[in-house]
């Protein structure tokens, strides 16, 4: 989907039942230290690998933590890793949107602007930063929006699923 297209169709999701399948041959699998191909492989799907990837990771958090030196230092070097994808990830996805809404604030345009306002007295200073902030509501996929959080990754260790409830933040 490109943002701001005239064209856009609407993104429907992938079936629950495909993902059932992705989310058992992960769970299966997950002992082996598998990657998204192997599910892929395992499962014949034509879902993205991306998409296998989460769903895989998820199976993988189900895993007990092992506590020797030697596993948590590949854990948190791992962490790192993820971390950094994630930003870049991040980056990428605001630059994008910048090209179709070039008077959007990023993160860090928002901070110096508190900053700012905090430093000149204002009292009532909104002080949430979203990873982009329009200057008027624009209309996103049909939904008129005022500001989009980006998520690279979803869920927790003992949680690795995604609420409904947290599904849709307009």
């Amino acid at each position: 989907m490109v943002l701001g297209a005239s064209n856009v169709t609407a993104y429907n999701g992938i079936d629950a039942s495909e993902v059932k399948i992705l989310w058992r041959m992960a769970l299966a699998l997950r002992f082996n230290n598998p990657k998204a191909k192997d599910v892929i492989y395992a499962t014949g799907t034509r879902v993205s690998e991306d998409v296998v990837a989460a769903i895989l990771e998820g199976a993988l958090r189900l895993l007990p933590v092992l506590n020797s030196p030697n596993e948590t230092a590949i854990r948190q070097r791992m962490m790192r890793v993820k971390q950094e994808e994630a930003l870049d990830a991040e980056r990428s996805f605001v630059e994008h949107v910048r090209t179709q809404f070039p008077l959007v604030k990023d993160e860090s345009e928002q901070k110096k602007a508190i900053q700012s306002a905090i430093e000149q007295g204002q009292v009532d200073v909104v002080r949430a930063t979203p990873d982009i902030l329009f200057a008027t509501p624009e209309r996103l996929c049909g939904v008129e929006c005022c500001w989009i959080e980006y998520k690279n990754m979803f869920g927790f260790r003992k949680n690795p699923f995604v609420h409904s409830k947290h599904l849709k933040q307009y």
